[in-house]
């Protein structure tokens, strides 16, 4: 049986988006029933290294980041829940976003936080390429380029690319 000290704190367990016209659809589900809170900026976190004395020498034995709030809102849904929504509109394409997550659980403050997460969003690009030397009606082919990625803040993330033709 858990402790209720051990209910009052939650951890992300996965992370999704949905791409809207002007923005992005965040879900969130975390591992304990809580109610998060979104916030967001454009300023990159800055890292402190905390030195700790270790046998008469100082090591970096911590760090600390600044995180410089910009915005940030409530969950959509009310109460606690394990699946949380944020709408995040607008957000122009090619902007970068630092966001992370704070909570409560029962209208208490939660001791949890998440990472700092770097969201960059991109739309669905499209290009239209004639070649003449090969395509020769009309309309020109389509080319859609989706290229979308979550990482955690300075953390080198793997990349993913779908890049998909469409010829008419």
């Amino acid at each position: 049986m858990s402790s209720p000290a051990a209910l009052m704190h939650w951890a992300i367990l996965d992370l999704q988006q949905i791409i809207t016209d002007t923005g992005i659809k965040i879900v969130v589900t975390t591992n304990n029933p809580c109610h998060l809170w979104l916030l967001w900026t454009h300023t990159k976190p800055k890292k402190h290294i905390i030195l700790i004395k270790d046998r008469g020498i100082y090591i970096d034995a911590a760090f600390y980041q600044c995180f410089i709030k910009k915005g940030g809102n409530e969950q959509m849904e009310p109460g606690d829940t394990l699946v949380h929504s944020f709408l995040k509109e607008p957000w122009k394409n090619c902007e970068t976003r630092y966001i992370y997550f704070i909570g409560q659980v029962n209208y208490q403050d939660s001791p949890s936080e998440s990472p700092i997460f770097k969201k960059h969003r991109s739309a669905l690009w499209g290009w239209n390429l004639t070649e003449l030397w090969q395509y020769e009606t009309e309309p020109p082919p389509m080319w859609c380029h989706t290229w979308e990625l979550w990482t955690y803040h300075l953390v080198l993330p793997p990349m993913n690319m779908l890049i998909s033709e469409q010829w008419g």
